[in-house]
């Protein structure tokens, strides 16, 4: 007699997925992957478990930043592509200060302060969760978007933050505590989050190697991790610079081309600029 056997046979309901076997491809292509078939089967049964949660959404692999930079996460968006040429990722480096700085001459600027690398990849408004393994998790689509509107994006017509919120006025970042902390009471095991810049050029490359739409065509996302910066967002090498500066967040959409930019926002209430949700296993 065989023993450990089951008393019927079962059938998972999840197979690997297109987007299960796309998002393995993209651990590859970021040299991550030592055994193909057992990432795809630990990715699948994560993706099961982020389903079950009844809310519709893109899988997606979350990359600590200690395991792979923003740089090199956007040098292989870059390099990839389903057989056709595109446009490189479009980088306001006064506003993210991954690169050094430069003026027209070639010269270093003394006063680059954009966002660092130490302050990027986090999951949580204010730094929070910025230490985690590779996982999967779930971009949330919004139940109230329009053809007009990006369906990642949430809270659109509110302000980032108090700084441009009127009396009574809620914020996103409001919201968004307010729906972690529903959602989060309702399932012991999963945790709402917000999608970082890293998360969403993650989705771009899994869109770019299946043909598919750039994400944010229609509207800007906040990575509403960061903090505020009181910066000069205009590219040093433009030879002109704001009277003064101004306090801004960082921001992604993608272009008219169907390149992913990196930019930022004022934080003001606009119809078409939101913050990203995600739902991922609860972490330490």
């Amino acid at each position: 007699m065989i023993k450990g056997l089951r008393d019927k046979p079962y059938h998972s309901p999840i197979t690997i997925s297109e987007q299960v076997a796309v998002q393995v491809e993209i651990l590859r292509r970021l040299g991550l992957v030592a055994d193909h078939d057992e990432a795809a089967e630990s990715l699948a049964a994560d993706a099961e478990t982020l389903y079950q949660c009844d809310e519709p959404g893109e899988l997606y692999v979350q990359i600590p930043r200690h395991m792979v930079s923003l740089p090199d996460l956007i040098a292989v968006l870059d390099s990839s592509g389903s057989g056709r040429r595109h446009h490189p990722t479009a980088v306001n480096h006064s506003v993210w200060s991954f690169t050094t700085h430069t003026d027209v001459l070639g010269r270093p600027w003394p006063d680059c302060y954009g966002y660092t690398r130490d302050e990027l990849g986090c999951l949580l408004p204010g730094g929070g969760l910025s230490d985690f393994p590779v996982h999967a998790r779930l971009a949330v689509h919004s139940h109230s978007h329009t053809p007009k509107t990006d369906r990642l994006l949430h809270f659109l017509g509110h302000p980032y933050d108090k700084h441009n919120a009127e009396p009574g006025q809620e914020t996103q970042l409001q919201s968004f505590a307010r729906a972690k902390q529903e959602f989060d009471a309702g399932h012991p095991d999963l945790q709402l989050a917000v999608l970082n810049v890293e998360a969403i050029l993650v989705l771009a490359l899994a869109r770019r190697i299946m043909g598919l739409e750039m994400p944010l065509r229609r509207g800007y996302l906040r990575d509403a991790t960061l903090p505020r910066k009181h910066i000069d967002p205009l590219e040093h090498h433009a030879g002109r610079r704001f009277v003064e500066h101004v306090l801004l967040v960082g921001d992604i959409f993608s272009g008219n081309n169907g390149e992913m930019a990196l930019d930022w926002s004022r934080g003001t209430a606009k119809e078409d600029v939101g913050i990203g949700l995600s739902i991922g296993p609860r972490l330490p």
